[in-house]
């Protein structure tokens, strides 16, 4: 299995696989009166939210990144640094097989421009 360069805060994150990448476009459309729409749309290109599908085989990993949950930190995915990041999802955590101490688990970040 070959890893992705992950962390958050400083904390590892065993990411296999960018499972989802997303693009936002801020605009915002109204309705005029005589039937028009008229939309605002920022060029500002925004590569967030990130996901991860991750395996560790430490618990700890996932503990550690559970207790960094709220709190703002640089996300840094293959030696590129994103300042103000935030987990906005930890979940599907699965012990592969039950005993074993394998686990897959899933992680989203999300990011702001100022907090």
């Amino acid at each position: 299995m070959s890893f992705i360069s992950v962390t958050f805060a400083g904390l590892p994150v065993s990411a296999y696989q960018d499972s989802e990448i997303n693009f936002t476009v801020t605009a915002k459309e109204v309705q005029l009166y005589n039937g028009d729409f008229f939309a605002a749309i920022s060029n500002k290109k925004r590569d967030f939210p990130r996901s991860f599908d991750c395996y560790t085989e430490d618990y700890t990993e996932i503990s550690n990144l559970a207790d960094a949950i709220g709190t703002f930190g640089t996300l840094v995915i293959e030696g590129e640094s994103f300042p103000d990041c935030y987990i906005s999802d930890l979940g599907a955590i699965k012990e592969i097989v039950r005993g074993s101490g394998k686990f897959t688990y899933s992680i989203k970040f999300s990011k702001v421009d100022q907090h």
